[in-house]
């Protein structure tokens, strides 16, 4: 056989072999799929709050597929906080040292408390999903995704106002969310308004016949019930077993059809400040997933700010911590889903400022009121 011959051969074993190995190897990632951003995403998908979680997951994978942007540059990675600190954490850990993620959204407040020295220590812009402002503590690191407690209490008080409701009492459960409305209600009373916190409460009470014995011997026009959903059913049932009655007003923790369902009848006549979203997402969002629950709390949250967010980072390659922070920064006037949303810094709170109408519950229906 000549050298030529022995040569070719050589050849193309040699070629067969580097092909084999070539086949043998994992496809590589797209480079598009390599330089998305990774935004790590921790919810309560289960437990008893869970509706809230999965409201959120849908919305932002319903911004997906409404943002081309987003579909194309952002990668959610999704994690079950059963609204657990500790799991919040766990999840936490893994996102930013397995995943690798940029970002991290959070929803609720025990576990944003939890995380908050985390993303701190981390550099790790947190977007936490939560009403409560002392979690923000001055960080740049962290903005919150919901109005705050004075902004609830600016819009009760609106509403009050326009009813001629001048004396209101409270009964308070003992948690900073209520905390910061009542604070926020006394800040801005007019100087004919008065506001008494007439019992505070902890979370496994549930007997107010003693509270509501003491309300039949006082004059109040109103009387905020700034309690849980179900000490809120407690008290309604136990006052019209008493025979008291008044103007009454809620917590948007109020804000659940399935909840209104199961209280038979008696949350009629509260009233409340909760986001509202405009009835062509509803429609939409009831087709896609066959429900609205917390459809405002959950889903219009999330998406509002995901679509806002993802705005201003069109045209970044490779965003830096501050590029993402600062996207959040510049949100303005962005006409979502629940009206016009914006970043607000006041004094040490840092927050994505959505509209708050009035809702009543009327006859197991939730209505709105004013705007």
């Amino acid at each position: 056989m000549s050298k030529k011959i022995l040569l070719s051969v050589a050849l193309v074993a040699t070629l067969t072999v580097l092909a084999g190995c070539q086949l043998g190897k994992p496809a590589s990632q797209p480079a598009e799929q390599q330089s998305k951003i990774k935004v790590g995403v921790i919810l309560p998908l289960t437990g008893f709050i869970a509706e809230y979680g999965i409201a959120g997951q849908n919305a932002a994978e319903l911004a997906k597929k409404d943002s081309a942007f987003v579909a194309d540059n952002i990668q959610f990675i999704y994690e079950d906080s059963q609204n657990d600190p500790k799991q919040a954490v766990s999840a936490f850990n893994k996102l930013k040292n397995v995943d690798h993620v940029q970002a991290i959204i959070n929803w609720g407040s025990t576990t944003a408390y939890a995380l908050a020295p985390l993303a701190k220590q981390a550099d790790m812009p947190l977007f936490a999903m939560t009403v409560e402002k002392g979690i923000v503590g001055d960080s740049k690191y962290i903005t919150r995704v919901s109005s705050s407690g004075e902004d609830y209490a600016l819009a009760n008080l609106a509403y009050l106002r326009s009813k001629g409701i001048k004396k209101i009492g409270a009964l308070k459960l003992e948690l900073v969310y209520c905390y910061e409305v009542v604070a926020g209600t006394e800040k801005n009373l007019a100087t004919d308004e008065t506001f008494e916190v007439i019992d505070n409460f902890q979370f496994n009470d549930q007997d107010f016949k003693t509270t509501i014995a003491k309300l039949k011997n006082k004059q109040y026009d109103a009387i905020a019930l700034l309690l849980s959903d179900s000490q809120t059913i407690d008290f309604m049932r136990q006052a019209k077993e008493m025979g008291y009655s008044n103007t009454f007003f809620g917590t948007d923790w109020l804000d659940s059809k399935s909840l209104i369902d199961k209280s038979n009848g008696v949350l009629d006549g509260i009233f409340f400040a909760a986001p509202i979203v405009n009835d062509e997402f509803r429609s939409r969002y009831i087709k896609e997933f066959g429900n609205d629950n917390q459809i405002a709390s959950g889903s219009g949250l999330m998406y509002d700010f995901v679509m806002a967010w993802s705005k201003n980072l069109q045209g970044i390659k490779n965003p830096s911590t501050d590029q993402l922070i600062s996207a959040a920064e510049n949100i303005k006037d962005f006409p979502g889903v629940m009206g016009d949303v914006s970043f607000v810094k006041k004094d040490s709170d840092r927050y994505i400022k959505f509209p708050l109408p009035i809702k009543l519950i009327e006859n197991g229906q939730l209505k709105i009121v004013s705007q």
